[in-house]
């Protein structure tokens, strides 16, 4: 049976069980009204206070009931007060039976044991205990006027409001019990919707996985798009997450561990890549310790895990630009010093003007300049260099494995992009920069100097074409 959160469903679904549950109540009735009967008659030896013709009427009360809940879904829907209707005129009869027959000990067996089962079948509900009151009360009355009864009267009281009493306590108890966990059942669905969680059990052997609407309506499928197959899950796996879910099954599966805690990226219907985080635990395994079957949850975590990221690329970018940030920049040269990659270029670049343009046009335009440069920076270098704003008008980059004259290559490559946007392009400012670059060909140097010396040179050659210039 699918697994539902919605409320409405849960309740039609315990409605349609207890009403089952009512219907095997009235079969067993049927049944063991002529079976007690017999039981009397021939193994017990007692004289059968009922009538086979009475014992046919009460087992054929309780089977057309039955068969009516069958066919009509009237009575089907008010099943459980017709059947405690029914049970008490039972009960009824019982005690008739019983004050004409002067309470022969088989007969004041018979009510005890009836009133203990059905106090018990009815769950110490509030008019069972109004009808166990008036059952006492007529017993009391009739033992009262019965001066023939053979068996000592008040004993006979005593007993019989000690089981009545017994059963039906235990039988609220049990009430209470199952409102209990009803209640914790409710907070338990309130926590799931509440938290987005998406239910799910997984038969290991056969391969299905049985699952709520909210596992599917999160990646934004309908339920006819599944199979209920493991295999069809997996599939929407991420191609670098994948590995890592099967590894985690196989090691669930072996034993290796009991619980799966670990996160996913999933395809959505619309192609998109969504966050899961899943949580799942072996409920069964088998003699060789082989897991068969597991339940559990997945979370959406998109969103979470989206604003992780973003403040991880914050962390280490500049806002502005996009680049890397200082920060990052001085980590990763202080990586590469201890790296093979040498030689190891840096280049450092300063937009010539800046000031001016913000002095003259505001900080706006100067922040277009600075962006305009981190375009080209973004074109010229590869995945691999690492280009960083690490000042306001000041740019550097890492290049690993790259000689000097590479390193001048891509230079002279950068001013070109200037010239070229420079036509294209009507600036206030003329937009240039000033590059310098520096080149550590092994280990035995400093990367903090070779930056240093790049720095030194980007400054020396600003000032050689100011000179230019003017």
């Amino acid at each position: 049976m699918e697994l539902l959160n919605n409320e409405v469903k849960n309740r039609l679904i315990k409605f349609t069980q207890d009403n089952r549950y009512y219907q095997l109540i009235l079969i067993s009735a049927s049944i063991l009204y002529t079976i007690f009967g017999i039981f009397l008659r021939y193994m017990l030896n007692f004289n059968d206070p009922m009538s086979m013709q009475q014992r046919v009427i009460g087992a054929s009360l309780f089977l057309i009931l039955y068969i009516l809940s069958v066919f009509s879904r009237k009575v089907y829907n008010n099943l459980k007060i017709l059947t405690d209707i029914v049970a008490y005129l039972a009960l009824a009869h019982l005690i008739y039976v019983v004050y004409i027959s002067n309470y022969r000990f088989e007969l004041a067996l018979s009510l005890i044991i009836a009133v203990s089962i059905v106090n018990l079948v009815f769950k110490g509900e509030v008019h069972s205990l109004y009808a166990n009151l008036i059952l006492m009360f007529i017993v009391l009355i009739t033992l009262f006027y019965s001066e023939e009864a053979p068996f000592n009267e008040a004993l006979y009281f005593l007993v019989y409001f000690v089981a009545a009493a017994l059963s039906y306590f235990i039988s609220l108890q049990k009430r209470i019990n199952e409102e209990k966990l009803k209640e914790n059942k409710e907070r338990l669905e309130l926590a799931v919707e509440g938290a987005n969680l998406g239910v799910w059990d997984w038969n290991i052997k056969s391969g299905e996985v049985v699952y709520d609407n909210k596992w599917i309506e999160v990646l934004g499928y309908a339920e006819d798009d599944f199979d209920n197959n493991i295999s069809q899950i997996i599939n929407l796996v991420h191609s670098e997450d994948k590995k890592i879910l099967k590894n985690d099954i196989n090691r669930l599966i072996n034993g290796e561990k009991d619980f799966i805690r670990n996160e996913y990226r999933l395809e959505t219907k619309k192609g998109k890549w969504k966050w899961i985080k899943i949580l799942g635990k072996v409920s069964k395994r088998n003699s060789n310790n082989k897991a068969i079957r597991a339940v559990g949850v997945h979370i959406d975590i998109d969103k979470q895990k989206r604003q992780e990221e973003k403040i991880k690329y914050l962390s280490f970018h500049d806002e502005l630009t996009g680049l890397y940030n200082r920060r990052y920049f001085e980590a990763e040269m202080e990586r590469l010093s201890n790296s093979r990659k040498y030689p190891i270029s840096i280049i450092i670049g300063d937009l010539d003007q800046l000031k001016i343009i913000n002095d003259n046009f505001g900080h706006i335009k100067g922040d277009y300049y600075i962006e305009k440069a981190s375009d080209i920076f973004k074109k010229v270098f590869r995945k691999e260099d690492i280009a960083a704003r690490v000042g306001g008008d000041e740019f550097a980059v890492l290049l690993p494995e790259t000689s000097e004259n590479a390193a001048k290559k891509i230079c002279h490559r950068i001013k070109k992009e200037y010239e070229m946007l420079n036509e294209r392009e009507a600036f206030d400012v003329p937009f240039s920069i000033s590059l310098g670059l520096s080149t550590l060909k092994n280990g035995r140097g400093n990367l903090k100097d070779c930056y240093k010396k790049a720095d030194h040179n980007m400054y020396k050659n600003k000032k050689n074409e100011m000179n230019i210039k003017n």
